[in-house]
C-alpha cells in the first residue's frame, strides 16, 4: 500500500500539471534539486548521531517488507504461548533451558514459522524466558524487566520517526533557500531575453515546490508509516507479555492464551471462538503430540 500510494501522490501531480498545459519537463530541474536534497541530507547527518542514523537507515531499507501485523499472525502467536505454556509445565527448566538457547533449532519454534522468522520476537521471548529459568521469582520484577524492554523499543521508533518528521518540516525552508538561490541566478541575467528571464525564474520557484512536495507528500507520509508501523509490534509484544505474566502466576495455559488475547488491537484481534478451534485441532492431533514426546526425549 505505501508503494501504491507514493505512485499515487507522484502521478496526480503530474498529470494534473500537464492537464493544466504545462510542460512537465520543466519540472525536471537537476540542480535545484541537487541543493535540497544535498542541503538536506548534510543537515540530518549533523542532527542524528551515528546510531540513530543506522536504525533510520535500516528502517527505510526495510520499508518494502514493513507491514502491520493482522488476526492470523496474531493467531499464530496465540497458539504459539499456548503450546508452550502447556509444554513448559510438563518439562524440565533444563529442558526448556535447551530449548530457548537454540531457538532456531527448538522443536517448539519450528512449529510456528511466522513467530521463529520474526527475530526481534524471538529474541524479546527468549530474554524473558531466561530469566524464569534461571530463578526469577518476583513476578513484579519481571513486568518491570518486560516493560523496560518494551520501552526502550518504543522510544527507538519514536525516535527513528521524529528524525524523519523533522527533516520533513525543513525541507520547506530548504526549498526555498534553493529559490533564492535561482531568483540570484536570474537577476544576475535581467538583460536577457525575457525567455531566457521566465526560465530562470520558473527554475526558481520549482525550487520552493519541490522542498514542499518533498515534505509534505513524501517524508513526514513515511515518517508516520513507520512509527504507526512500529507501535503495531509493540503491540505483538504487549500480547506477549501479557501472556507470560498470567502463565507465571500459575493459570492454566488457555486461561493465560486468553488474558494475551484480550490485549490484542480490537481490529485484530481473533474471537474467542477462533482460538479455542484452532488450539482445539491442535490438541487433538496426534502427530503433534508424538512429535513433541519424541524430540523432548
Amino acid at each position: 500500500m505505501l508503494t501504491k500510494g507514493m505512485l499515487l501522490v507522484v502521478s496526480s501531480m503530474l498529470i494534473g500539471f500537464a492537464l493544466e498545459g504545462g510542460n512537465i519537463m520543466v519540472l525536471l530541474q537537476p540542480a535545484g534539486a541537487f541543493i535540497i536534497c544535498g542541503v538536506a541530507l548534510g543537515a540530518f547527518i549533523i542532527s542524528n548521531p551515528r546510531d540513530l542514523l543506522q536504525d533510520i537507515w535500516q528502517e527505510l531499507a526495510d520499508l518494502k517488507r514493513t507491514a502491520a501485523y493482522d488476526k492470523q499472525d496474531y493467531l499464530e502467536l496465540l497458539a504459539f504461548l499456548f503450546n508452550f505454556f502447556r509444554v513448559r509445565k510438563q518439562r524440565s527448566v533444563t529442558e526448556i533451558e535447551t530449548q530457548i538457547d537454540d531457538p532456531y533449532n527448538s522443536v517448539m519454534f519450528k512449529r510456528f514459522p511466522g513467530i521463529l522468522t520474526n527475530n526481534e520476537v524471538v529474541t524479546f521471548f527468549c530474554d524473558q524466558i531466561r530469566m524464569l529459568t534461571i530463578g526469577l521469582e518476583n513476578i513484579y520484577v519481571f513486568e518491570s524487566s518486560m516493560e523496560a524492554a518494551i520501552t526502550n523499543k518504543r522510544n527507538k521508533v519514536d525516535e527513528v520517526s521524529q528524525s524523519l518528521y523533522k527533516l520533513g518540516d525543513s525541507l520547506p525552508a530548504i526549498g526555498i533557500i534553493a529559490a533564492v538561490l535561482g531568483v540570484i541566478n536570474a537577476m544576475g541575467s535581467i538583460a536577457s531575453e525575457p525567455e531566457v528571464l521566465g526560465r530562470k525564474i520558473a527554475a526558481a520557484l520549482i525550487g520552493t515546490m519541490f522542498g514542499v512536495f518533498l515534505a509534505y507528500c513524501l517524508v513526514m507520509p513515511v515518517s508516520s508509516f513507520l512509527q504507526k508501523c512500529g507501535h503495531n509490534k509493540l503491540y505483538f509484544l504487549e500480547c506477549i507479555k501479557a501472556g507470560l505474566l498470567a502463565h507465571i502466576q500459575g493459570n492454566s495455559p488457555m486461561i493465560a492464551v486468553e488474558v494475551a488475547r484480550q490485549t490484542v488491537p480490537e481490529r485484530y484481534r481473533p474471537s474467542f471462538a477462533e482460538v479455542e478451534a484452532l488450539l482445539d485441532n491442535q490438541n487433538r492431533n496426534p502427530i503433534i503430540t508424538n512429535y513433541y514426546a519424541r524430540k523432548f526425549k
